[in-house]
């Protein structure tokens, strides 16, 4: 028997892939069954979560997870404007690239295809349930994902600021990441090929 999950999908394999169906299709959700999705939200789609979905791409690659979808958006961003250059370096530093990214803005259809929406901060949170009601159970903070038991729940916007500023940010997003991956594995809704 299948346990139900926080964020109400069950699992099941086929070969080396890993796929996912709603446990209880919501009236107005159009969850697209299939593949895992994982939006990553943002201000802008400038800086945060373009570097949340690189690493997590980045973590699934390695684990050889390559049929789950990550993608990023912003709440108020534009559409196409090239992300910031402390992000694109960071980036590079730390084994994934983002120089081909452009921003865009999350729409009720991103929103509604993801099975989990990972938020920056609670103004994000707030605005992604405003643009899709039925879905608000799968909106999550990122950093309440974080292993150091802090009561902050946000993730601060480095855009404007020095490089170590974006350093600094992409490690509470590394760590964020990583306990929602790990998070996503221990409850079964991905099957790692190798041990976390």
């Amino acid at each position: 028997m299948v346990k139900r999950h926080p964020f109400s999908l069950t699992i099941f394999s086929l070969s080396s892939y890993t796929f996912i169906t709603v446990q209880e299709m919501r009236k107005s959700s159009s969850v697209t069954m299939g593949r895992m999705n994982i939006l990553f939200v943002c201000t802008g789609n400038l800086c945060r979560s373009p570097l949340a979905e690189g690493y997590m791409r980045k973590i699934l690659a390695d684990e050889g997870l390559l049929e789950v979808e990550v993608n990023s958006a912003g709440c108020w961003a534009g559409d196409g404007s090239p992300i910031s250059e402390g992000a694109k370096q960071v980036a590079e530093e730390n084994g994934f690239q983002l120089s081909a990214h452009l921003t865009r803005k999350v729409t009720h259809e991103m929103v509604a295809r993801a099975h989990i929406v990972a938020v920056m901060d609670e103004e994000q949170r707030e605005e992604v349930v405003n643009l899709a009601a039925p879905e608000e159970d799968k909106v999550v903070l990122l950093r309440s994902f974080a292993p150091d038991g802090s009561l902050e729940r946000y993730i601060p916007d480095p855009y404007g600021d020095n490089l170590d500023s974006f350093r600094n940010v992409f490690q509470l997003i590394k760590e964020s990441v990583d306990g929602l991956y790990r998070n996503l594995v221990a409850s079964g809704k991905l099957r790692a090929p190798k041990e976390i």
